[in-house]
């Protein structure tokens, strides 16, 4: 479901604020594209006020452990090379603050306790990488392959941490982060 308008003018498209429905939740949508001298460029902003446990994509489990809405907003842009591959880029932003979880720990958390999350994407049509934190001390860092089917080649989270953590030498995942019940987490 997408609904507003927008303009075609010599070879470039601008709209209007467009709202849609995406994973079972409002989204507000505005776009750009332009012929550039090298490439068709398209710039997308995104935003909304979600609540995780309606989306329809988490377990059963998980939604009962959830309350709450999450607001954030995110930008893309993708050059279209007119003699070499496309490229992205994605960044998105939002805070917690108004999620209240009851997931197991390092999981748990109160509503009313903030949580900035930022998530950033850049790739081209091989691969990306997605990295990104959570918190002051939360960062991870990953890379995607895309082929026959998408595939986590590689990726680190660290708790405790101050910056980006380098990618693991060899494909795998790498977590440091604090003691965790796995009972508690098998109970889900």
């Amino acid at each position: 479901n997408l609904s507003g308008k927008f303009s075609f003018i010599n070879g470039d498209l601008q709209s209007e604020p467009l709202t849609a429905s995406w994973f079972n939740q409002p989204l507000n949508v505005d776009f750009s594209t332009k012929e550039g001298a090298k490439a068709y460029q398209v710039a997308v902003n995104l935003n909304g006020n979600w609540q995780p446990a309606k989306t329809s994509v988490l377990p059963e489990a998980v939604n009962e452990a959830l309350s709450g809405s999450v607001a954030w907003d995110g930008k893309v842009g993708i050059d279209l090379p007119y003699h070499a591959g496309a490229t992205y880029n994605v960044e998105m932003n939002g805070d917690l603050n108004n999620v209240s979880s009851h997931l197991p720990s390092p999981l748990a958390k109160p509503a009313g306790e903030p949580l900035a999350v930022n998530v950033k994407v850049d790739g081209n049509l091989n691969s990306f990488e997605l990295t990104g934190q959570a918190g002051a001390d939360n960062h991870f860092n990953s890379r995607w392959l895309l082929g026959q089917k998408l595939t986590l080649d590689r990726a680190i989270w660290a708790a405790d941490s101050k910056t980006l953590p380098p990618l693991p030498e060899q494909s795998g995942v790498e977590l440091n982060m604090p003691p965790m019940n796995g009972a508690e987490w098998l109970a889900l």
